[in-house]
């Protein structure tokens, strides 16, 4: 085993070449504090974070918002868009979206609709985890650059700037440390 593989069986578990992210969620929240209350998940795949938070027996009430129909999770799963998401203002205490902006953001006016829906339904919190397509430090960066200049663009005077305080963006390259490519297990520099 090679001192990069045993790097990654520290931070994450090797499944059929990928790595399982899910080992990823306590180095994001050793950067930001863990959710409380009542949170969404916008982009929640197949309610990974929600069944982390169970497996460590952290259980805020939290409801996955996916756009594809799932039915054979116990979490609570939502099917919506993070476009036009289907909650009342102020419905949830947080909102977390991971690995999401990216698939449903095809352009900066799009990822500033999504922001600007994860503003309108979080009360206190929006944690924002950008996963660029390619895995550089270089492009992690410039992932993060896009997100803070959707945030801060004035999407027709609608997204809400009194609000802009509430989001925090988690870095890529100060989390995702270990990837696979092609085979090979690339160690990423730490942040």
């Amino acid at each position: 085993m090679t001192e990069s593989e045993i790097g990654l069986m520290a931070v994450g578990k090797l499944h059929g070449g990928q790595v399982d992210w899910n080992f990823q969620y306590p180095r994001i929240f050793d950067k930001v504090s863990l959710p409380k209350g009542r949170t969404l998940d916008v982009g929640s795949n197949d309610a990974r974070f929600s069944r982390w938070l169970k497996a460590v027996d952290i259980n805020p009430e939290v409801i996955s918002l996916e756009i594809r129909e799932r039915s054979y999770f116990e979490e609570i799963m939502v099917r919506g868009d993070g476009h036009a998401i289907p909650f009342l203002n102020d419905s949830f205490d947080e909102v977390v979206s991971f690995h999401a902006l990216p698939v449903f953001s095809g352009s900066e006016e799009e990822e500033a609709i999504a922001l600007n829906e994860m503003l309108r339904v979080a009360k206190k919190r929006v944690v924002i985890w950008p996963t660029p397509m390619t895995w550089t430090e270089d492009a992690n960066r410039e992932e993060e650059t896009n997100v803070r200049e959707a945030i801060t663009s004035h999407l027709n005077g609608a997204l809400d700037l009194n609000r802009l305080s509430l989001i925090e963006i988690i870095p890529v390259y100060c989390v995702a440390t270990h990837i696979e490519i092609g085979g090979r297990i690339l160690v990423l520099k730490k942040c």
